[in-house]
């Protein structure tokens, strides 16, 4: 957009750069400003978002503990808590990845807000994009995410006590059978049963 717009102002005399500004002014500077932006956060995103990484990833039990804090200061509901009060707490991974995404839409959200006091309209749609959809969208995403993730580690929780006890019960049975007298079978890895 930007060629054509150069091209065009070199190719046509001065009255008719005038009319074509006034004209297409504003779709041009609102096309140009969007291509501006873009690169910015093509230039600027992936380290800002590589330098949080590293950060969370050297703070993890400390982002763990303050978000288990918060959860309990504000009497978060255990079904839609993100952290666990069991350890881990949460995936590391997980961590890793959503952190630098919610850091990110904070500083988005904290650089839209500083534009209301400097006279900008609350009632600029590009605002309200900025202020209120945009975060609310994306971070009800990240928590649908982080929920996901709680879900998960509960679940893979959940089947190591479930082993853990059905094998604590296994060897409580064999050790009380033997003490009694009674032999019980037990399988080796081919399959043979072998009196215990």
């Amino acid at each position: 957009m930007v060629r054509t717009l150069i091209k065009d102002l070199w190719d046509h005399p001065l009255p008719v750069v005038e009319d074509y500004l006034l004209r297409n002014m504003t779709a041009s500077m609102s096309e140009l400003s969007f291509d501006m932006m873009q690169l910015c956060c093509e230039i600027f995103l992936p380290p800002v978002y590589a330098l949080i990484q590293r950060v969370v990833a050297r703070n993890r039990g400390t982002v763990i503990a303050w978000g288990r804090w918060i959860q309990k200061t504000l009497h978060v509901p255990r079904s839609i808590c993100v952290f666990l009060e069991e350890e881990p707490g949460m995936y590391g991974d997980t961590i890793d990845h959503y952190f630098p995404i919610i850091c990110i839409l904070f500083f988005i959200d904290l650089l839209s807000s500083l534009a209301i006091p400097l006279g900008v309209d609350f009632r600029n749609p590009i605002i309200i994009g900025l202020v209120i959809i945009n975060p609310c969208c994306v971070g009800f995403a990240v928590w649908l995410g982080l929920l996901r993730a709680k879900w998960r580690l509960m679940e893979q929780l959940d089947l190591e006590r479930a082993a853990t006890r059905y094998f604590e019960h296994q060897r409580v049975a064999r050790m009380g059978a033997s003490s009694q007298g009674r032999v019980l079978p037990s399988k080796t890895k081919e399959g043979h049963v072998l009196l215990v």
